[in-house]
């Protein structure tokens, strides 16, 4: 997965940053004001994070199932959705 970041407001490109060699199935990508990206593996069963340069910096949800997608409220709580027969919700902070 090659992650394509811009600027919302010029829509010029301020990077990218190739995490194929950390994801095997990724679903959603989230952001935080940190400049971290937050991607839902759901066959690794963990939401990753990374810098904006791909390095990769911690995992979170250790003992969660398929995460299908992740949100950022406020830069406080990290909302992970997850898969099993119907959604279920957990929460953490950033």
């Amino acid at each position: 997965m090659i992650v394509h970041i811009y600027d919302a407001t010029s829509g010029r490109i301020w990077g990218q940053c190739d995490l194929r060699d950390y994801l095997s199935f990724p679903t959603s990508v989230c952001v935080n004001d940190r400049h971290e990206l937050y991607v839902s593996d759901n066959e690794s069963h963990f939401v990753r994070v990374f810098d904006y340069n791909g390095q990769h910096l911690k995992n979170i949800g250790a003992g969660i199932s398929y995460p299908i997608a992740c949100r950022i409220v406020r830069n406080i709580y990290l909302f992970i959705y997850l898969f099993k027969l119907n959604f279920l919700l957990e929460s953490t902070t950033t």
